[in-house]
């Protein structure tokens, strides 16, 4: 309904002006959240060890703690990775299952992954001896996760690992 002016009579009202202030209001403050930076997540080995084996394969779980630095949670929907252990390519491993870190906070992601036995016995295994010098390790995928969308988080992991821990 307009008057004679050519407005809209309810924005004369009161009601009309508070519910125009609200949705500005909210337009405003969702703008404000996408301009927010949001810090990337940080990954660091936790452990790996040995779940079973045949004479073919071994399976080991990879536990990759993820540290979330924001003030909001933040919803893992896939984890993809390749590990190297002293320059030999041992395997890759995936999870596809949901995972919340909390915010400011952290979790452990437990990864399984299939190591091909011959290179392992070949490569690695002479090398695990008590005594023996920690091995060079390389993590290398990527995290997604979903923050405005989903959005991918390289995976470039590298240290020393020594098989008893």
């Amino acid at each position: 309904m307009q008057n004679g002016r050519g407005r809209v009579r309810w924005l004369r009202r009161g009601v009309g002006r508070v519910f125009l202030g609200v949705v500005l209001a909210g337009l405003l403050a969702s703008c404000a959240t996408l301009t927010t930076e949001y810090k990337k997540p940080t990954l660091t080995l936790e452990r790996i060890h040995w779940l079973s084996g045949t004479w073919s394969a071994q399976h080991l779980e990879v536990e990759l703690k993820v540290q979330n630095d924001n003030a909001v949670a933040l919803p893992l929907v896939h984890v993809d990775f390749a590990l190297t252990l002293d320059g030999a390519a041992i395997g890759t491993g995936s999870v596809d299952k949901p995972i919340t870190v909390p915010a400011h906070g952290n979790s452990v992601v437990p990864v399984e992954m299939t190591v091909d036995l011959s290179t392992a016995l070949l490569k690695i295994v002479p090398k695990m001896k008590d005594g023996s010098p920690p091995l060079h390790y390389a993590i290398s995928g990527k995290l997604q996760a979903k923050v405005f969308g989903v959005r991918d988080y390289p995976i470039d992991l590298k240290g020393d690992w020594s098989p008893g821990r």
